[in-house]
């Protein structure tokens, strides 16, 4: 019996998350205190208070690599392996020991920094669906400025592009009987428009110092283990290439994982998992449950 601990990335934040916990639980408060001392802004304030967090989003992407990793610890989980989707990488190599926190967190802030630009050089959004019929999504990816920037499970996947090219394939897809949901991000992640966040990025991950860790942190784009050898040049592309949590999560399985554990602000791949693999033991942690609210 092997089990998998799973970071989720962007998409699940909210105003509060993690305040009750703050208060109840020391490993947490420690980890959260310990990330507040590194970055340049007030972590428990931004997390803890009433304003969205898209409202800052410059100080997103450091602030829920902190919080996830904190979750991880104050679980106190015993994992085989680790993986994370789009951002949560991050956060899995900092709970298994690859970056340090204090490089890990400066890294995700110079990661969001050159994405945020990006997207003001090639605005853009996302779309996210089910699918029944592949052939159909074949249609859509023909269209120009049109990519695949998900594959999160055999029936949901995410396209990335630009906006106008986006309503085009919402509508195809409607007439197909597939509804496509809009996703609330500042751009089309994982798709070629994020190219011009990759120099400043592979600048900053060869700068880092990596470790081999304590646990091995599988990718979602390459489905293998990230190492210091390859951790650089994966990460990089990984802004501009699909995402594979599907094919990721069916890896693991092969290689002996029957339980799989979600980490972040509220589930949002556990439902994905489950669906894939049914067999599977699938469970969440977020601060509700570690309270036992949930």
């Amino acid at each position: 019996m092997k089990t998998a601990v799973v970071f989720s990335g962007q998409g699940s934040e909210f105003a509060g998350m993690g305040r009750e916990l703050y208060h109840n639980s020391l490993i947490f408060k420690q980890n959260i205190d310990a990330a507040n001392a590194i970055l340049a802004f007030d972590l428990p304030a931004y997390l803890f208070g009433e304003t969205p967090l898209s409202a800052r989003p410059q100080d997103l992407q450091p602030a829920l690599v902190a919080f996830s990793v904190a979750l991880y610890r104050a679980a106190e989980l015993q994992a085989d392996v680790l993986a994370g989707l789009s951002l949560g990488e991050y956060s899995a190599l900092i709970a298994g020991g690859q970056l340090d926190l204090e490089a890990g967190l400066a890294l995700v802030a110079k990661r969001g920094a050159a994405m945020a630009a990006a997207c003001k050089q090639n605005p853009g959004g996302m779309l996210a669906l089910r699918l029944k019929d592949p052939q159909a999504l074949a249609a859509v990816m023909a269209l120009p400025d049109v990519w695949l920037a998900n594959r999160n499970s055999p029936k949901q996947v995410v396209l990335g592009g630009r906006q106008a090219a986006l309503l085009t394939a919402q509508q195809q897809l409607r007439e197909l009987g597939i509804k496509a949901l809009p996703l609330p991000v500042a751009g089309a992640f994982h798709t070629p428009l994020m190219a011009p966040a990759q120099p400043a990025l592979a600048t900053a991950l060869a700068a880092v110092a990596w470790h081999p860790g304590e646990r091995p942190v599988i990718s979602t784009t390459t489905q293998t283990a990230l190492t210091p050898e390859t951790s650089v040049a994966n990460l990089t592309a990984q802004v501009a290439t699909a995402t594979a949590l599907g094919e990721t999560m069916a890896t693991l399985s092969a290689q002996g994982v029957t339980h799989f554990v979600e980490v972040g602000p509220k589930p949002i791949l556990a439902k994905l998992i489950h669906q894939q693999l049914p067999a599977a033991t699938v469970a969440t942690v977020t601060a509700t449950t570690l309270l036992g609210d949930d």
